[in-house]
């Protein structure tokens, strides 16, 4: 701290000199008979504090040998991204399925259907001309609607337990799933075919043994971007959806494996 104090004073009197000379026209280390420019004056400074700093131990220059500077590569150019094949929603109101974007303008589509107000995430798959859904109860089945009409899928029994569905981005496949109810213990069964009913396939099945602990049922959940089937159980019990709602598992199934 006392070195400190000394060299600051010794640093502001340097300066003091320094300014002095220079007012005076004095030489400073130069030829007597030259005065100096105000270029000569700014360097002369420099030159003179930074000896001095030099010479109190306080400028220390340190450099790395090992350091060497690159120029960066330049920032990679994300690519574009594909759009969004269906950039809305759809209303189910008064008897309609109705397109909008997302501004509440429509798109086009506006499809009579006789489907119930009661349609839940995992009954619907949504396409920007078409729509099917899976219904329980007075029209029971799972149905195809299009501006042109409705359309039973036969070869999925949705008469007799709840079903659950989800149709491939391309339209060429559904998965569904469905329940029954044996000695008061469910068993549920999943299933994939082609859109058409060829090629039908059980996935996987949980067992009333299986459920003997849990009740647990399945549901198609979606689909990856190379075809392969995403798929979830829930528990189910007394009061249904009410009690129950939402995931306790996810799986993928490959078709082609």
């Amino acid at each position: 701290m006392k070195h400190w104090f000394k060299f600051k004073h010794l640093f502001f009197f340097g300066l003091v000199i320094v300014l002095i000379s220079v007012a005076c026209n004095l030489p400073v280390g130069g030829n007597e008979n030259q005065v100096p420019s105000s270029d000569d004056v700014q360097a002369t400074i420099v030159v003179r504090l930074t000896e001095m700093a030099q010479a109190a131990g306080n400028v220390t220059e340190s450099v790395d040998p090992g350091l060497q500077i690159t120029e960066a590569d330049p920032p990679m150019e994300t690519p574009d991204l594909p759009a969004d094949h269906y950039r809305g929603f759809m209303v189910h109101s008064n008897g309609h399925f109705i397109s909008y974007d997302f501004n509440g303008f429509p798109l086009g589509f506006d499809a009579v259907t006789m489907a119930s107000n009661w349609i839940g995430d995992n009954e619907v798959s949504v396409f920007i001309d078409q729509v099917y859904y899976a219904e329980f109860g007075e029209n029971s089945g799972v149905f195809r609607v299009t501006q042109q009409g409705s359309q039973q899928i036969n070869f999925i029994n949705a008469d007799v337990n709840p079903v659950s569905i989800s149709v491939s981005p391309d339209g060429f496949k559904i998965a569904w799933s469905t329940t029954e109810w044996i000695n008061n213990v469910p068993q549920s069964d999943l299933y994939m075919a082609n859109i058409d009913g060829s090629a039908e396939r059980l996935i996987t099945q949980i067992s009333t043994a299986d459920n003997s602990e849990f009740w647990r049922i399945y549901h198609p959940y979606g689909w990856t971007s190379d075809g392969e089937l995403i798929y979830a159980t829930g528990l189910t019990g007394i009061g249904g959806y009410l009690l129950f709602w939402g995931y306790n598992g996810m799986f993928v199934y490959d078709p082609v494996a």
